[in-house]
């Protein structure tokens, strides 16, 4: 064998170049849409002049894309098979290894304003890789602007795909003028929102990281599989204010912290996750899922906080609602409000509420339940729920009466198979694997609770990646950071480290500053490298 051959190394792979149209921040609408020639994203998201049809992937160039007005996507796909079907959609993806980050420099608007239908933004999640959406202003009060709006009803078939959206007014919002909001099988999956909302001088809470107002009779909007932290309003806020109220909204297998943390300390109750209408507006809570969420609500001194709120406020009646299978930590820092409020629910109809499993573990001794309908509540079905509490003081609440546990039972014939487990608290840690691969293979979201308090928390991601797969982790609250973890998956737990590297620091001034959740509790990002 030649000497040469010997010591030369092997050639490069060349880099293969995904088919479909280009975009970067410095194209323009009299290119071609070709790698070597591409569109500006504006040209790009008006359909380029025709040329983006259903089934066109457009791939975005990494850099920053800002301009004044807001960015408005009118292109659209078609349904195809169906609406999961990747084939017939508009696929806005970013370039493979590339950061795309998308602003706008006007305050008060909206970053992007999805106008058309089966549009999916679909973005992969790394260091320095990734599509996010955020406002660049330093103001805070009243003038802020949502990051991505699904403006004007009737849309359908539109998705968010692993993307970040921070720092906005809302991180997403659902809402347009129209009577009725209908969003057609929208979906949030695998998104990450963080650092989103403004507050007003007289302290009011205002926008929040998800605002979802769908009231569609046969679609759904579903926000699964995301992770929502840190908002100056609340989390996950489901809102009616037409008389239809929320119809067919699915949160399912997301992980929520921080709700209302960056907010003032005076004003109303703030929750990590909301599904409830306007007060006097009539408007019910029907069809709507909440399940298999993971929740932690630390305390905000002078501030009522909550895990969950449910149930349209006072005066109406909600129907068939599905709260299965979540574990919700903190929330209720007083004996006014509670770390759960259930609202009334049409006791005359079958199915009303199907509250079942769910686990609540305040950190406080404070109210864990709020039931505002006096009497009996002869609910669809209410059963194997665990209660814990800090002290066996009177912590459940009924029609503004705090009771114990055993008084509260005979008082609405609720909770025969459930447990209250008084005064002691977890002793073994609490970890959630989420696998979100339905888009991206080898994806995955991890959480823990670490009631043992140790340096390290060891997770079995076995429905996250298959023995021999290369990995990254990252913590989500430094998202765009170094991962704190890479290797070869042998099969074994894999230990999380507990020393935490956030929270990020909002752009703009909040109110509070963010509170930091190590090393109790810490979320990442799994993924396999190709």
């Amino acid at each position: 064998m030649p000497i040469a051959s010997i010591n030369s190394a092997p050639a490069a792979a060349p880099k293969v170049i995904p088919t479909g149209f280009f975009v970067s921040p410095t194209g323009s609408a009299s290119n071609l849409g070709t790698i070597g020639s591409p569109w500006s994203l504006l040209y790009a998201l008006s359909g380029a002049g025709g040329v983006i049809v259903p089934g066109s992937t457009i791939w975005l160039r990494g850099g920053t894309y800002t301009q004044g007005p807001t960015f408005i996507m009118s292109t659209s796909g078609s349904v195809g098979v169906g609406i999961d079907d990747p084939a017939t959609k508009v696929k806005w993806r970013n370039f493979p290894g590339e950061f795309v980050s998308i602003t706008t420099t006007d305050a008060g608007i909206e970053v992007i304003r999805v106008d058309g239908n089966y549009n999916w933004i679909w973005g992969t999640i790394g260091h320095n890789e990734g599509i996010e959406f955020w406002r660049n202003t330093l103001v805070r009060n009243d003038v802020r602007g949502t990051n991505i709006w699904f403006g004007f009803t009737p849309q359908t078939g539109n998705k968010l795909i692993h993307i970040i959206t921070r720092d906005g007014s809302n991180g997403v919002l659902d809402g347009g003028f129209n009577p009725d909001y209908d969003y057609g099988d929208i979906e949030l999956y695998g998104c990450i929102a963080y650092n989103n909302g403004e507050s007003s001088s007289g302290g009011t809470l205002q926008t929040h990281g998800f605002y979802f107002r769908h009231q569609g009779a046969t679609t759904k909007a579903k926000v699964s599989k995301c992770i929502l932290f840190n908002q100056v309003g609340y989390c996950l806020h489901h809102w009616a204010e037409r008389a239809l109220g929320l119809r067919n909204i699915e949160s399912t297998d997301n992980i929520v912290w921080g709700g209302g943390v960056l907010g003032e300390l005076t004003g109303d109750v703030v929750s990590n996750i909301l599904f409830a209408g306007a007060n006097g507006a009539g408007a019910p809570t029907q069809s709507c899922i909440c399940s298999r969420n993971y929740s932690l609500q630390l305390k905000q001194d002078a501030r009522s906080s909550a895990t969950l709120i449910i149930g349209g406020l006072s005066g109406t009646l909600n129907e068939e609602m599905t709260v299965e299978d979540n574990y919700f930590v903190g929330g209720g820092w007083d004996q006014t409000f509670a770390s759960c409020r259930v609202f009334q629910f049409n006791l005359g109809v079958n199915p009303n509420l199907k509250f079942n499993r769910n686990e609540f573990i305040p950190l406080h001794d404070s109210n864990i339940l709020e039931n505002t309908q006096a009497g009996a509540l002869t609910y669809t079905s209410w059963a194997n729920n665990l209660w814990h509490s800090v002290s066996a003081n009177t912590n459940w609440r009924q029609a503004g009466t705090n009771k114990t546990f055993a008084a509260w039972k005979a008082a609405t014939g609720l909770g025969t198979t459930d447990t209250a487990d008084l005064i002691t608290r977890p002793t073994v840690n609490k970890v959630a694997v989420i696998p979100v691969t339905k888009y991206n293979a080898g994806y995955g979201h991890v959480c823990f609770y670490n009631w043992e308090m140790t340096p390290t928390v060891n997770a079995d991601i076995s429905t996250i990646l298959n023995i021999g797969d290369s990995y990254e982790v990252y913590n989500v609250q430094d998202i765009f950071g170094l991962p704190v973890k890479t290797g070869v998956y042998d099969g074994t737990l894999l230990a999380l480290p507990t020393d935490g590297r956030g929270p990020p620091v909002p752009v703009g001034i909040t109110p509070r500053p963010p509170i930091a959740t190590n090393p109790f509790f810490d979320a990442f990002l799994v993924k396999k490298i190709s």
